[in-house]
């Protein structure tokens, strides 16, 4: 492969603490999956270079998803509501 062809390599400098992966998923009336969902792609993503974050959507849920998302302890996960 020619380097016109290359594909675009991921950068490593990271000056802004940006991650350069953002995953969002929505979530309705998941109050028993998103903190197993939420671990499973944080460990999945944190392997990758660059540094990656998690924004769960809280879709109008009439359980506790919204608490669930809260109650999440990790770093690299977000929670819109």
């Amino acid at each position: 492969m020619n380097q016109q062809n290359a594909p675009p390599s991921i950068p490593t400098d990271f000056s802004t603490g940006a991650p350069q992966i953002s995953v969002v998923v929505p979530a309705y009336n998941e109050e028993e999956n998103i903190l197993p969902l939420a671990q499973e792609i944080v460990t999945a993503l944190s392997a990758l270079p660059g540094g990656c974050e998690l924004i769960l959507v809280d879709d109008a849920s009439t359980d506790t998803t919204a608490q669930r998302i809260r109650e999440i302890a990790l770093p690299q996960v977000r929670g819109v509501f």
